[in-house]
C-alpha cells in the first residue's frame, strides 16, 4: 500500500495545477479573436490539414498538405473533424486534452526522483503549465504540446529503465521507442530522442551482446518510421513547405541558450550547487572559473557571430525578441543576450554536473540533443523551445533538496510572473 501510494503521488502535483491552468486555458479556448501566433497557424494550416485528412478518410493523401509539420496530430483528430462535420470547438478541446497529458506525464517526470517537498515540486511543474507557449499551442490547433506529449511520455519511461542500468529493459525500450515513433510522427524535429534511445542499450554494460542489439535495433524505430515520408517528401517536410530546411541556423543555437539563460535564473542556487558538487569544482574559485569561462565562451561565439535585432516575424519571435527590440544593439548583437547567452552556457554546465553527480546522463543528453535538433530549423522562435527547457530545468530541480529558504524565491516569482502574464494575456 505504501509502494502503491508512491507511484500515484504525482497527481498531488497535478492537481492543483490544473485548478490553476484550467480556467485560464478554457477562457482561452472559448476566447473569439486570440492573438496567439498559434490561432495563425490554426487558421492557415492545422485547421484545413485537419479537414482535408477528414474529407478523404480513410485514406488521406500524405504527400503534400497545408502543414509543415509530419501528419500524426492531424490524423489524430480527422475521425472528430469527420464525426462532427469538422466543428472548431471540439478538436480544440481535444487539443487541450492532450496538452493537459502533456502536463500529467511532466508530473510523473518529476516526482519519480524528487527530494523537494510537495509544494516546491508544484512551483517547478506550474511554469509549465501557465507558460504562454504551452498555453497557446493548447487552446488553438498545434502540434507543439501533443508531440511534447509523447517526448515526456517517453523521457518517464527512459527515466524508469535507466534506474535499472547496467542491465537492459527491452520492455521498456520497446514502450519508448513507439512514444518516440509517435513524437517524430506529430513534430518531424524530435526525432533527436531516437539519440537516447540509441544510449540505453549502450550504457547496459550487464546486458548480453543480442539483448543490446534488439535494443539497438528498437532504437531505430522512429528512423524507420519518418523514412517513408522523408522519401515521399524528398526532405524532412512536405514539399509545400521546403523553405522551412535551411542547413544550420546558429541563430537558433543563440536564442536557445538565451531562453534557457533566461528561465535558469529561477533554479540558479541548484544549478550552481551542482557545479559546486563536483570535487574538481568544490572551491569557490574553480567555480569562479567556471563562470569566467562561460561568459568569455559566449562573448566568443556572439563576436564570431554577431545576432542583431531584426523586426522578421518569418524568421525570429518570442518575447525575449520582443524585448530586444527596446534594447539596443550592442558590438552587432541585441544587449539582452550577451548577458543571457553566457548565462545560458553556465546551466548547461550546471546540468551536466548534476547528471555527472547522480550517474544520470539523460537531462543532459536530451538538453544536448533537443538544442542540436533545432538548429536544423530555419525560424528562432521562443514558442519552439520553452515549454521543453522548463521541463528539463523542472526534472533537474525536483532531484535536489534546497539548501536554503531563499532557494525557493526564484521558481516563486517565476510561477507568479508566469500566471500575471496568463491572466492578462488569455483572460483580459
Amino acid at each position: 500500500m505504501k509502494g502503491s501510494g508512491k507511484a500515484y503521488r504525482w497527481i498531488r502535483l497535478l492537481a492543483p495545477t490544473l485548478l490553476v491552468v484550467l480556467p485560464i486555458a478554457l477562457t482561452a479556448l472559448l476566447r473569439p479573436g486570440l492573438d496567439v501566433y498559434d490561432a495563425r497557424d490554426e487558421t492557415l494550416f492545422h485547421l484545413p490539414t485537419t479537414r482535408a485528412f477528414a474529407a478523404a478518410l480513410p485514406t488521406p493523401d500524405l504527400s503534400d498538405y497545408a502543414s509543415a509539420t509530419t501528419p500524426l496530430y492531424h490524423l489524430m483528430l480527422a475521425p472528430l473533424a469527420a464525426a462532427t462535420g469538422g466543428a472548431l470547438l471540439p478538436l480544440r478541446l481535444l487539443t487541450l486534452l492532450l496538452a493537459l497529458g502533456l502536463l500529467a506525464a511532466v508530473a510523473v517526470l518529476i516526482d519519480h526522483q524528487r527530494a523537494i517537498p510537495t509544494w516546491g515540486a508544484w512551483l517547478a511543474l506550474l511554469p509549465l503549465g501557465l507558460s504562454p507557449y504551452f498555453i497557446g499551442p493548447a487552446v488553438r490547433l498545434s502540434t507543439d504540446d501533443a508531440a511534447l506529449l509523447w517526448v515526456a511520455a517517453a523521457l518517464v519511461v527512459l527515466d524508469r529503465a535507466r534506474a535499472k542500468l547496467p542491465a537492459l529493459d527491452l520492455g521498456a525500450l520497446c514502450i519508448a521507442a513507439l512514444l518516440a515513433v509517435a513524437a517524430v510522427l506529430t513534430r518531424q524535429v524530435h526525432g533527436w530522442i531516437t539519440g537516447l534511445l540509441f544510449l540505453m542499450p549502450l550504457l547496459a554494460t550487464d546486458a548480453a551482446w543480442r539483448k543490446r542489439a534488439i535494443g539497438l535495433a528498437l532504437g531505430a524505430l522512429p528512423v524507420a518510421a519518418l523514412a517513408p515520408l522523408v522519401w515521399c517528401w524528398r526532405g524532412l517536410t512536405p514539399p509545400s513547405f521546403s523553405e522551412h530546411q535551411a542547413g544550420l541556423n546558429p541563430d537558433v543555437l543563440l536564442t536557445e541558450l538565451a531562453v534557457l539563460g533566461a528561465l535558469g535564473a529561477a533554479q540558479a542556487p541548484w544549478l550552481w550547487s551542482a557545479i559546486g558538487r563536483l570535487a574538481p569544482l568544490a572551491s569557490i574559485t574553480a567555480r569562479g572559473g567556471v563562470l569566467l569561462g562561460c561568459a568569455l565562451t559566449g562573448v566568443l561565439i556572439l563576436v564570431a557571430h554577431p545576432l542583431p535585432f531584426v523586426a522578421d516575424t518569418l524568421h525570429y519571435g518570442g518575447s525575449l525578441w520582443s524585448l530586444s527590440s527596446h534594447l539596443p544593439n550592442l558590438g552587432g548583437t541585441t544587449a539582452a543576450f550577451w548577458v543571457l547567452v553566457p548565462l545560458g552556457l553556465l546551466w548547461c554546465v550546471g546540468i551536466a554536473a548534476e547528471g555527472w553527480h547522480r550517474r544520470d546522463p539523460l537531462p543532459t543528453a536530451a538538453l544536448t540533443l533537443f538544442l542540436a535538433a533545432n538548429v536544423a530549423s530555419a525560424r528562432a522562435y521562443q514558442k519552439y523551445y520553452e515549454p521543453f527547457l522548463l521541463i528539463i530545468l523542472a526534472w533537474v530541480m525536483s532531484r535536489n533538496k534546497a539548501q536554503r529558504w531563499w532557494w525557493w524565491l526564484g521558481p516563486g516569482l517565476l510561477a507568479t510572473a508566469w500566471l500575471l502574464i496568463a491572466v492578462v494575456r488569455f483572460v483580459i
